[in-house]
């Protein structure tokens, strides 16, 4: 085979691959806004993913988090919790992308920082494993003086994409860019931003994958499993011998009228207005 027909050859098979995923695909990720916007776009996208895993965290916790955790010089944030209400002048400010991973892992969230820009394959095949991205943004800005130019730098929360269009987090807001211009320097979310720094990838879902909107179960449950939904879980399977099972749903939790507990096994069903915690 030539050149040429080799790499349509493989072009036509990456397409494929693509068409075969899906069009579109939008993660549950909530938008978290910080107050009087106080350079915690780091902090943002950190709270935005932890509570997509399950978590019930409020941005100043994950800033709090970094006070007492990080020892990396870059912001020291003082000795004043900051949660405190009103926030200490010692919190406020930026924070480095590369410690974003060691801030999700407080959160029992498994990541990696690197320095490359993912492929739009890439992230399709993030966005179907229902692992959202971070990514690290620069932009060329003018300086308060009005002269050229300062380079400002941003993280923002990739959670879906549309055909060919980016779905992602910014400020709170949800934004749909095309890839193209995202990484050549177009309008990407609320100000002019290129996808040029980086990238924070989650490794791996964590168990169970995250808290979902509604639940169906129609697997057999064979281990100790905590399960948890939003809004409401069907149980329409069996769950082993010698195990725990923790149902926790906000709404209703439906058992099928021939579930029944094995000998040696137990399960605590509990409705709470807070059940991803």
């Amino acid at each position: 085979m030539n050149i040429k027909a080799s790499i349509l050859s493989s072009l036509l098979f990456i397409m494929i691959s693509i068409t075969s995923l899906g069009q579109m695909k939008e993660l549950d990720v909530p938008g978290v806004s910080s107050p009087a916007e106080n350079n915690w776009c780091w902090a943002r996208v950190v709270t935005e993913v932890s509570n997509y895993f399950g978590n019930n965290r409020q941005i100043c916790e994950i800033v709090e988090s970094a006070r007492v955790n990080l020892t990396n010089p870059y912001k020291d944030r003082g000795s004043v919790n900051c949660c405190t209400i009103p926030c200490p002048d010692s919190c406020l400010g930026g924070e480095s992308p590369y410690n974003i991973d060691d801030l999700l892992s407080f959160e029992g969230v498994q990541s990696s920082y690197n320095t490359v820009v993912l492929p739009f394959s890439s992230v399709i095949y993030s966005i179907e494993d229902d692992r959202p991205i971070i990514a690290h943004v620069t932009a060329q800005r003018l300086k308060d003086d009005g002269t050229c130019c300062r380079t400002a730098g941003h993280v923002m929360t990739i959670k879906g994409y549309n055909c060919s269009d980016l779905i992602y987090n910014d400020y709170g807001s949800t934004y749909i860019t095309s890839y193209a211009d995202v990484i050549a320097y177009e309008c990407m979310g609320r100000y002019n931003w290129q996808w040029n720094g980086g990238t924070v990838q989650i490794l791996a879902p964590p168990n169970p994958v995250p808290c979902p909107i509604s639940l169906g179960i129609i697997e057999n449950i064979t281990s100790s499993s905590d399960i948890k939904a939003k809004s409401e879980i069907t149980i329409s399977s069996q769950i082993g011998n010698n195990i725990t099972v923790n149902f926790k749903a906000g709404s209703s939790i439906i058992l099928d009228n021939n579930f029944y507990v094995p000998l040696g096994s137990s399960i605590l069903v509990e409705t709470s207005s807070n059940p991803c915690q």
